[in-house]
């Protein structure tokens, strides 16, 4: 549909004069047609061609794009201070990262009110991140789109499709597109279609010829249409002529924060479980992971996506102690930059203490770190929990036989290195040993001697 408002250069002329002038190369035969069956109006109603027009009239035109294209030839017609030219966007190819925050993104254009677009490929993303209508090669168009080709990833609230997350004439188009709507409606072909009335267009369909290859989308808003937008098999779209070779080298490209990081060709069909992810570039207190796609096969292409998260500095354990000062601490503790996964499991051990333990209270820690990711280094500070205060000392189990460890008092924790990510500790109470007492014994004898001595000298000082 068409609308023009009438300028002060067009007030005053026959309706019939202007409307040939509008569209030079149709007869006055289907001028007249369209105005019988009102598929052209004035200010919303039934016009018989001899009205004379005033200023800021209304003229629709209930025509498709083509049909007025193919009617109005390639004159610009200037209407007051408005103009409609015949706007074609033809071989176009987009291969690049296409995100918007609201409405209408798409491969080639956003939204098209006017013009058409031809034989044009989408090859990349586009995603509308708090918005609808998003498509591989227009996000809203009102007008033609045909003989268009998208193997790309499209993603939006609602309306998304494969070739237009809105579509009005859709014609002779093919798509492999991985579509994903947050609110419902989306296609391979597109996320919806205008509902138009087929009365005022019999002149032609407005959907046709349009296929697609997916075993999880249909054509238009979940439903698939014969002639309009049908499933074809990948085999059967590679013998649709002047197919791009792009359909037959598939890609999984590799980003992270918009940073193309490489990509991979992989066989339709395909598993994915054999990709070789790149090295994914350092960031600051964080650490790149890639999802998992193991599971899935090559379907067209694939948009892999890194994601950075924040380091984990220290891991604790989820088996707990009683604590002097009430509730439950962990066994143990360990700081290190580590990913999310990362898990430390600490289990009481039930080998035999040190020989210098025996007989004392003591408590064995079967300490394994899983997990550790690329942290960069086999050494890590490991905190035990000591129940028993400040008189304690730690032993290591290291090539069958138990050695003594230096410790450093962190809180109720005692901080050890470890080598590896699995060891053995004792944390052993102290008992005053024979010198302790000794020492003890002497400096009180020294004491009383002293204690004597002054004692005389008062004496003495009294005499």
């Amino acid at each position: 549909m068409k609308s023009f408002q009438i300028g002060k250069n067009e007030a005053g002329q026959r309706f019939d004069k202007f409307l040939k002038k509008l569209l030079s190369q149709a007869p006055a035969s289907f001028v007249y047609k369209m105005l019988r069956k009102k598929n052209i109006t004035l200010n919303g109603k039934k016009a018989a061609g001899s009205e004379i027009l005033n200023i800021n009239d209304e003229v629709k035109l209930f025509l498709s794009d083509e049909t007025f294209a193919k009617f109005a030839g390639n004159m610009n017609y200037q209407i007051g201070r408005k103009y409609f030219t015949r706007c074609v966007i033809t071989n176009c190819v987009n291969d690049g990262y296409i995100t918007a925050k609201k409405d209408g993104v798409g491969g080639i254009a956003g939204y098209m009110k006017h013009g058409v677009i031809l034989d044009s490929e989408g090859y990349g993303s586009v995603e509308s991140m708090e918005g609808d209508f998003a498509g591989g090669i227009c996000g809203e168009s009102l007008t033609v789109i045909r003989h268009c080709f998208a193997l790309c990833s499209v993603s939006g609230n609602k309306n998304v499709g494969g070739i237009a997350g809105y579509g009005d004439t859709l014609k002779d188009c093919y798509a492999m597109a991985d579509c994903s709507a947050k609110a419902g409606r989306k296609g391979a072909i597109a996320g919806q279609i205008v509902r138009y009335d087929t009365r005022r267009n019999e002149e032609e369909t407005k959907v046709s010829g349009n296929y697609y290859v997916s075993d999880e989308l249909c054509g238009i808003d979940n439903v698939s249409y014969a002639g309009m937008a049908e499933p074809v098999s990948y085999e059967a779209l590679l013998a649709t002529p002047q197919l791009p070779s792009a359909f037959r080298h598939l890609r999984v490209i590799f980003r992270i924060e918009d940073t193309y990081l490489g990509e991979q060709e992989v066989a339709f069909g395909e598993s994915l479980s054999a990709l070789q992810y790149p090295e994914i570039p350092e960031k600051e207190g964080y650490y790149g992971v890639w999802p998992d796609c193991s599971d899935k096969t090559m379907s067209g292409n694939l948009f892999i996506t890194g994601e950075y998260k924040e380091n984990v500095t220290v891991v604790q354990s989820d088996e707990t102690h009683e604590s002097q000062e009430g509730g439950r601490r962990p066994y143990a503790l360990v700081e290190q930059r580590f990913t999310e996964d990362t898990e430390l499991n600490v289990t009481i051990g039930d080998i035999s203490p040190p020989q210098e333990a025996a007989g004392k209270e003591n408590i064995i820690y079967d300490i394994s770190l899983e997990h550790t990711g690329d942290a960069d280094t086999d050494c890590f500070a490991v905190r035990l929990f000591n129940p028993y205060g400040k008189n304690a000392e730690v032993w290591c189990y290291l090539d069958g036989e138990w050695k003594k460890v230096e410790s450093k008092t962190r809180g109720q924790y005692l901080q050890v290195d470890m080598s590896g990510t699995k060891q053995t500790f004792c944390v052993a109470k102290q008992t005053a040993g024979i010198g302790i007492l000794a020492g003890g014994i002497a400096g009180f004898a020294l004491l009383a001697i002293l204690f004597i001595l002054l004692i005389k000298k008062i004496k003495t000082a009294h005499a």
